[in-house]
């Protein structure tokens, strides 16, 4: 899900995956003999239709992986996740890659905490290493982005809905566009976000991801080394002109800031500097605030805030904070956050976002806020 909805958040134990790529895995009798057509190789192209038994297979105690019906099969242990990288390094390499696979649940159920592909991925010192894009087929289709380093899974993009996911037992064709630092995932051909690689790491194996008992079958893997811009300029230009993709700040709603306050104090100055005040109702939590936040600080959506705007952030906690203020400026938290209100400088709302119309600030066009911010400033 996007930023909403979350006043409650189910928290599931995880087990981190440390499979081994040889050692205690069954061996395949056509590990040394492929046929032409089901691994192919070229300068640019790698693909692995997976009826060469070429990955690990076994039981392990994060769980199991085989082959069946020529595709790549998973499960890990109830509660836990497993991940497992590619056989080899090189061929199966997402430096500035594009990485391409059809993943689905087996069963009608989704695992819970999700499936999906990782990219560069490595272990060092036994721990897993790597940043994970996930789906969730079940009734509510959602994605999410991990990121695995020193043993822990740290959620750098938090659940969130999406009608290109295709549910239940159907499948997805997952996508992750790797350019330089730059992340962008894509589900069935449908540009989702982008994250940005803050850890350098530039470079590793492609893997599968999966969680909790339900079987998970990958098919299909293709990773190009080409730009995005040789196989879709349209859409790489769009992950250009999207509000870009940020790290989280634990400060950017301090828990002890005073909302009401600070919006009559921003009233008086509005006076005298002729300026509109922008309310922007969001939590910590809250990814969509923070790509939002740093659209609105930079760029030509940054000038027109500097030159026109006082911000005031309004914090909502896990949904009941600031209840006042959010009736009063009529923020529909239903709607999700964050949510922004125009005040003039005599304190009259002019606009409030009662349709949600920011809440997916990582979708939002860069021209569109400066759009927005053009029509509202004084």
């Amino acid at each position: 899900m996007t930023c909403r909805g979350l006043s409650l958040i189910l928290l599931f134990p995880v087990i981190a995956a440390l499979v081994d790529n040889v050692a205690g895995q069954t061996p395949s009798p056509n590990n040394n003999k492929a046929p032409a057509d089901s691994i192919s190789k070229s300068s640019a192209v790698f693909t692995d239709d997976f009826s060469v038994r070429s990955w690990a297979t076994g039981p392990s105690a994060y769980g199991k992986m085989w082959y069946d019906k020529d595709e790549y099969r998973m499960h890990a242990v109830h509660g836990g996740f497993i991940v497992m990288y590619g056989p080899d390094a090189k061929d199966y390499s997402t430096e500035n890659a594009i990485v391409t696979v059809t993943a689905h649940s087996v069963q009608e159920s989704s695992p819970p905490t999700g499936y999906g592909v990782v990219v560069h991925g490595e272990k060092k010192k036994g721990k897993l290493e790597d940043y994970g894009f996930l789906v969730y087929s079940g009734p509510i289709p959602k994605y999410k982005i991990v990121k695995h380093k020193g043993g822990a899974e740290i959620t750098i993009a938090r659940w969130t809905e999406s009608h290109d996911i295709r549910p239940s037992k159907a499948a997805n064709l997952l996508e992750v566009r790797i350019t330089d630092r730059n992340l962008a995932f894509y589900i069935n051909g449908q540009f989702q976000t982008a994250i940005t690689d803050d850890e350098g790491w530039l470079r590793g194996s492609v893997g599968f991801y999966t969680s909790d008992v339900e079987d998970v079958a990958f098919d299909d893997l293709v990773i190009r080394h080409d730009t995005p811009s040789n196989s879709g300029s349209t859409q790489s230009r769009n992950e250009r002109d999207i509000l870009e993709a940020v790290g989280n700040k634990s400060d950017l709603y301090p828990a002890t800031a005073d909302a009401g306050k600070e919006i009559d104090e921003a009233l008086k100055r509005a006076a005298t500097e002729k300026k509109r005040l922008l309310l922007i109702f969001g939590a910590n939590w809250c990814y969509d605030c923070h790509v939002l936040d740093h659209a609105l600080h930079d760029g030509d959506a940054g000038k027109i805030v500097t030159e026109k705007f006082l911000l005031v952030h309004v914090d909502i906690g896990e949904g009941a904070k600031n209840g006042d203020l959010i009736s009063k400026y009529k923020i529909p938290l239903d709607k999700g956050v964050p949510a922004v209100a125009v005040l003039d400088a005599n304190g009259k709302l002019l606009y409030s976002s009662g349709d949600g119309e920011v809440e997916a600030a990582r979708k939002m066009m860069k021209k569109d806020l400066v759009a927005f911010l053009q029509h509202w400033k004084p």
